[in-house]
C-alpha cells in the first residue's frame, strides 16, 4: 500500500477546507506534535465511525466482508464518509504522510480483543527515526 497515495495539496486542501484547520503557513507546514495533535484531534472530530453502511456489503462464502478497495478509502476519507478503524486508518495514514509525517502502519493484537487491530506509528524525531529504523 503507498504511503503517498494523497498530493501535499490534497492532503492541505483537506485539512483546511474539511477538518477546518487554520495553519499558520499553508505553503508547507512542518510536521510537529502540535501540528499532529491538532490533526487528529479534528479528525476524531470531524470524521465518524461507521459500520452501518458496512451491513450491505457483500459477503463471500466464508461470511467474509471484503475489503474496501484503496480508492474506495480515499473517496470515503476524502468525502468525511467515515467507515470502519481499516478505513479510517489507512486514510489518517495517507493525510499525514501526504503532509510529510514519517507514519507507520502497525498490525496489533490487544490481550483482550479477539479481533487484529490496525494502528498507526508516528516518529517526529528525524535521529530517533533514523536509529529505530536502521536507516
Amino acid at each position: 500500500m503507498p504511503s503517498r497515495y494523497l498530493t501535499n495539496q490534497e492532503a492541505l486542501t483537506f485539512v483546511t477546507e474539511k477538518l477546518h484547520l487554520r495553519l499558520s503557513n499553508f505553503e508547507r507546514p512542518a510536521p510537529s506534535l502540535p501540528l499532529l495533535q491538532k490533526i487528529c484531534t479534528a479528525f476524531a472530530a470531524e470524521v465518524p465511525y461507521a459500520s452501518i453502511r458496512h451491513l450491505d456489503v457483500p459477503v463471500d462464502r466464508l461470511n467474509r466482508r471484503q475489503l474496501p478497495t484503496l480508492e474506495q478509502v480515499k473517496d470515503t476519507g476524502m468525502n468525511l464518509k467515515g467507515g470502519m478503524c481499516y478505513e479510517m486508518n489507512v486514510f489518517l495514514h495517507w493525510l499525514l504522510a501526504g503532509l510529510d509525517f514519517q507514519v507507520w502502519m502497525r498490525k496489533t493484537k490487544p490481550k483482550r480483543l479477539s479481533a487484529n487491530v490496525l494502528t498507526l506509528s508516528f516518529f517526529l524525531d528525524q535521529e530517533k527515526t533514523k536509529k529505530n529504523h536502521n536507516l
